[in-house]
C-alpha cells in the first residue's frame, strides 16, 4: 500500500524533491551557467575584431542548436536591458560603448 507509511516521498512545501530548502541547487547552477553564458557573450561582442551581427548570425558563429535560439536571444534580450549591449536599426548586436549619445534630439 502507498498510504502515509508507505516509500512514497512526501511534498514538503518550500523544499524540493531532494529535501532541500530555498531555490535549491539545480537552480543555483542554472544561474550560474547563465552568468557565464552572458560573461562570454559580452567578451565576444567587446572584442575589437566583432563586427556588429543579427542575432541568427550569432548563433550560427557560436554554434547554438535552433532549439536553444530562444535561450540566446533571451540572453541578449537581458543584456541590452541592463545597457551592455545594444541593438542597432537593423538589428544588428554591438557593445554600448561611450561613442553612442543618448537624449532628445531638437
Amino acid at each position: 500500500m502507498s498510504g502515509c507509511y508507505g516509500n512514497t516521498p512526501r511534498k514538503v512545501p518550500g523544499r524540493n524533491a531532494n529535501g532541500i530548502r530555498g531555490a535549491g541547487i539545480e537552480v543555483m547552477m542554472e544561474i550560474e551557467k547563465k552568468k557565464e553564458k552572458k560573461e562570454m557573450l559580452l567578451s565576444l561582442v567587446t572584442e575589437k575584431e566583432y563586427r556588429p551581427m543579427k542575432p541568427k548570425e550569432l548563433a550560427g558563429l557560436l554554434q547554438v542548436p535552433k532549439a536553444e535560439r530562444g535561450d540566446l536571444n533571451a540572453l541578449l534580450d537581458e543584456l541590452v536591458l541592463e545597457g551592455k549591449l545594444m541593438r542597432d536599426g537593423t538589428g544588428r548586436i554591438k557593445a554600448a560603448g561611450a561613442d553612442v549619445k543618448t537624449g532628445i534630439f531638437s
